[in-house]
C-alpha cells in the first residue's frame, strides 16, 4: 500500500458534517473520503494543488472507504511494468488513537494520518529525498 501512494509522486458520528465538535474520529471516520489537495514543500518553496481523479495532478487522488470495525479499502492509479495507469484497490486495515489514524496492508506495512479538526481533513504526510532534495508532501482527504 505504501507503493501506491508513493509511486505516484516518484514517477512525476459525534457531529454532523456540517460542522460542530466531533466526538469520536472512530465514529466519524466511517464512510468515503478523497484526496482533493495535496501541498508539497522543497527548497524552502511550497506549491498546493488541486487534486481530482482525472486532472493533471490524478496521480495524488486516492479513495479510502472505511467501514465499521477496522477494515478500510484503499483506491489510487497505479502505473504498471508498462507504464500504463490503472485504477487498483487494496483491502487494508485500519485503527484510531486519538487524532491519528494508523492504516496497515497486508504485508503489514503502515502509514499515519492525522485528522485536522480545523478543516475536517484527514492529512497523509511523508517525506521523500528526489534527487538529493528533501521534498514534504502533505495528501488533504475528505468525506
Amino acid at each position: 500500500m505504501l507503493g501506491l501512494v508513493l509511486l505516484p509522486l516518484l514517477s512525476s458520528c459525534g457531529g454532523d458534517d456540517a460542522g460542530g465538535d466531533i466526538n469520536s474520529l472512530g465514529d466519524y471516520i466511517i464512510g468515503n473520503w478523497h484526496s482533493y489537495k495535496a501541498t508539497v514543500y522543497a527548497n524552502g518553496n511550497s506549491n498546493t494543488v488541486n487534486v481530482d481523479k482525472t486532472g493533471e495532478y490524478s496521480a495524488l487522488y486516492f479513495e479510502g472507504v472505511f467501514e465499521k470495525g477496522s477494515t478500510v479499502i484503499i483506491k489510487g492509479w497505479k502505473n504498471d511494468s508498462n507504464g500504463a495507469s490503472h485504477w487498483e484497490e487494496e483491502v487494508c486495515t485500519y485503527s484510531v488513537n486519538g487524532d491519528i489514524v494508523k492504516i496497515t496492508d497486508s504485508n503489514g506495512e503502515s502509514i499515519d494520518t492525522t485528522y485536522s479538526t480545523k478543516d475536517r481533513s484527514l492529512i497523509l504526510r511523508f517525506v521523500l529525498t528526489i534527487n538529493g532534495v528533501q521534498v514534504t508532501c502533505n495528501i488533504f482527504f475528505k468525506k
